[in-house]
């Protein structure tokens, strides 16, 4: 039988007060923008409440799942970190064994090491009980702004006026602002080579997603991501300037580790979320524009991008146009590399003579020979123009097939 002299009976409120102050603005999510100080304060009394009459009766008290539970479940709510609040009930933990050890020094060893056993072992359950309530809340919620976040992210691309109020409530839903500037990122992502895998690749896209809301977090309000045409999407708002949330993606995509070939597309910035259907479209034309790239990673931004958008969206003319003015050419290779000399010397023949170190009159037999096969001269301004474009198109159609 324990005697009274053995018997534990802490000041609760010292304590309470003691481990409130190791905790409150200290671990990252215990500060008045996540929740009160006063229900900290009730919180951890009552762990000490409930660590202390566990110690008092020598077995766990009924009820101190429950207890934990809750904890988790708010903490969760209120978006506090879940090391935090691991680190939370170290402290207070930490805070009774010193008390506990204090008050002990003439109880016998073996009633010493019970309650120190039994303290841990609360302890251990209670931080057991609320890491599982903090994380079932938490991917509940994760879900559910997940599936807010796709929604909205659906209602800006097809910019339905009809649904502008759903958009409204979907954004103070998510707590994003209505105002920009907001601006649209498009991805491609895809394994290089011949291991392309469709597993691995949605494996790089979310690996992408997560990295790019990060890269991004100093220099952006907001970042939804969803989908648009079959590719993934991010609608950004920047903190002060479209130029460098640009930066930021272009940082991000040229440190990329693995080996996925990622094409990003930028769109041009809108002031309101709900205009910005777009710069969503132009985001996807400028990716598919970057897939055409024999580059690994490239960010492409829309206005820099237009002859091959536009090229793009007619194929089949632009096929044609390869075809008329680069087919008649195949097997003639050192014609093509005259095309290419000249178009990259301002069509200036002793520049592309010298280019490609033979004489300027093979340059002029070259020429005279493209027009024969083709009917069309390289160095004729309207179509050089449109052999500029049949190469470039040719060489976009080369890059693709090597995907």
């Amino acid at each position: 039988m324990v005697s009274q002299s053995s018997r534990y009976r802490p000041d609760i409120a010292e304590l309470t007060a003691r481990a409130s102050a190791l905790m409150w603005q200290v671990y990252p999510g215990y500060s008045p923008d996540f929740f009160d100080e006063n229900e900290l304060r009730a919180s951890v009394r009552l762990t000490i409440e409930l660590a202390s009459e566990v110690i008092d009766r020598g077995s766990a008290a009924p009820g101190a799942g429950k207890d934990a539970g809750l904890l988790g479940r708010r903490r969760a709510a209120q978006s506090v970190p879940l090391e935090s609040v691991i680190q939370a009930y170290r402290s207070a933990e930490r805070v009774m064994m010193l008390d506990l050890l204090a008050a002990s020094e003439s109880w016998p060893h073996g009633l010493i090491e019970r309650r120190v056993e039994l303290l841990l072992t609360t302890f251990d359950l209670l931080t057991d009980g609320m890491i599982a309530a903090y994380r079932e809340t938490a991917t509940a919620m994760d879900a559910s702004r997940r599936r807010s976040e796709l929604q909205l992210v659906r209602l800006v691309v097809e910019a339905d006026p009809a649904d502008e109020a759903l958009l409204v409530e979907g954004a103070r839903t998510l707590g994003v602002p209505l105002k920009g500037p907001w601006l649209a990122i498009a991805f491609d992502v895809h394994t290089a080579g011949e291991q392309q895998d469709p597993e691995h690749d949605r494996l790089e896209v979310e690996r992408v997603r997560r990295r790019l809301g990060t890269a991004l977090h100093p220099v952006a309000k907001a970042v939804l991501t969803g989908e648009q045409g079959g590719l993934p999407l991010a609608l950004v708002c920047a903190r002060d300037d479209r130029e460098a949330v640009v930066r930021s993606i272009r940082d991000l995509v040229e440190a990329f580790d693995g080996d996925a070939r990622i094409r990003v597309g930028v769109g041009e910035s809108s002031a309101e979320l709900a205009r910005l259907a777009s710069s969503c479209h132009q985001a996807a034309a400028a990716a598919r524009a970057g897939a055409r790239s024999r580059e690994p990673r490239v960010v492409v931004e829309h206005h820099d991008a237009l002859v091959d958008i536009l090229l793009d969206g007619r194929p089949s003319a632009a096929a044609a146009l390869v075809e008329s003015r680069l087919a008649p050419l195949d097997g003639h290779p050192y014609l093509v590399e005259t095309v290419q000399a000249l178009l990259e010397n301002d069509l200036s023949q002793s520049r592309a003579a010298r280019a490609l170190f033979v004489h300027v009159n093979t340059i002029a037999h070259r020429i005279r020979r493209i027009e024969e096969l083709t009917g069309y001269s390289p160095v004729r301004h309207a179509d050089a123009v449109e052999f500029a474009l049949a190469l470039r198109w040719g060489d976009g159609d080369a890059a693709a097939r090597d995907r």
